[in-house]
């Protein structure tokens, strides 16, 4: 059941229409940024000119009403590097875990790799065939789902979840999908 659901959300989620574009030409993100969003789906596309994206030294945070969700899809041309950054939600009633950073890119690199950073209620899902979450000296709450994670001097603890409006019962299912899947890879 569990991988039949994942292919349903990876088909899904490439087609859901877009809000509006994060734009790196050369692939580097170096600037703190708050990213307020408004209670129902915002989703956001990343473009990098086919560079990797690199989050170097910087925070990343999102805020939003209670029954706010977003989605963040990176390209396929490139894999997320983050290296002592901060990714986390705020404190203005968005839920933990309602910020999806998502990926299906074919191959089999490392297409989510943390180094020296924290991540909080914001998951992270690899629906490739053969990709990679990597986590090195990371700390905080996250999801994650993948073929292959791989994790070293990482300190994670369970994301509370708020009851969802009626409308969202989509994303609150993505979300308890990755959840399961989390607490299993914890617990394993």
């Amino acid at each position: 059941g569990l991988n039949a659901q994942l292919a349903s959300v990876a088909a899904d989620i490439p087609s859901l229409p877009s809000d509006f574009t994060l734009s790196f030409d050369d692939g580097k993100w170096d600037t703190d940024l708050v990213i307020n969003v408004s209670a129902g789906l915002t989703v956001i596309d990343i473009s990098t000119n086919d560079n990797d994206l690199l989050l170097e030294e910087s925070n990343l945070l999102f805020n939003g009403p209670v029954g706010a969700f977003v989605v963040i899809r990176v390209p396929d041309e490139a894999n997320f590097l983050v290296t002592q950054s901060n990714i986390i939600v705020g404190d203005d009633g968005i839920g933990l875990n309602n910020v999806l950073f998502f990926s299906d890119k074919d191959d089999n690199n490392q297409h989510f790799n943390f180094n020296d950073t924290i991540l909080n209620g914001v998951a992270f899902w690899d629906l490739s065939a053969e990709g990679e979450i990597h986590l090195s000296n990371a700390m905080g709450c996250t999801q994650l789902v993948g073929s292959k994670i791989d994790m070293n001097d990482v300190q994670l603890n369970g994301c509370a979840t708020a009851v969802p409006e009626p409308n969202t019962a989509l994303l609150i299912g993505l979300g308890l999908v990755g959840l399961t899947a989390t607490r299993s890879l914890l617990s394993a």
